[in-house]
């Protein structure tokens, strides 16, 4: 994955820090989960999980000075599992009767769902340049 030039990476965490402030204003203002919360909840999650990502890239390649294509799908990925997860035990210790399983239903839906689809489009990303790069040096040999 080839990481965007540091104003493109404080873009992103700006516009993620700004619609992490929008949801939690729209869901202070209404106590109901409300059809904009879910709609910058879907835009959100991939914003931090990517950021999160980055953030854990660029130390990995400041410590080894190698560049790791899929540390970000990774982390994507593991986001989705451990949301997933929480998810589950949430469901599984649940015993509402009238609302049951709705937490967990709400967790797989806003957080699970859209990291798994980062860490698919992250993983798509990163196959693509390093076909680009072996189809460059194969040629160039």
């Amino acid at each position: 994955m080839s990481k965007p030039g540091k104003l493109a990476s404080m873009i992103i965490t700006t516009v993620s820090l700004i619609l992490l402030s929008v949801f939690i204003f729209i869901l202070a203002a209404n106590e109901v989960l409300p059809f904009p919360a879910i709609l910058i909840c879907g835009l959100l999650t991939p914003a931090i999980v990517t950021c999160a990502g980055y953030s854990i890239y660029y130390q990995i390649e400041l410590k080894t000075g190698k560049t790791v294509r899929t540390a970000i799908p990774l982390i994507c990925l593991a986001a989705a599992v451990i949301s997933g997860v929480i998810g589950y035990i949430n469901y599984v210790n649940d015993h509402s009767f009238i609302l049951r399983g709705l937490e967990a239903q709400l967790i797989w839906f806003l957080f699970s769902l859209p990291a798994l689809v980062t860490a698919i489009v992250h993983f798509i990303a990163a196959y693509i340049q390093n076909h680009k790069e072996l189809n460059k040096l194969k040629y160039d040999s």
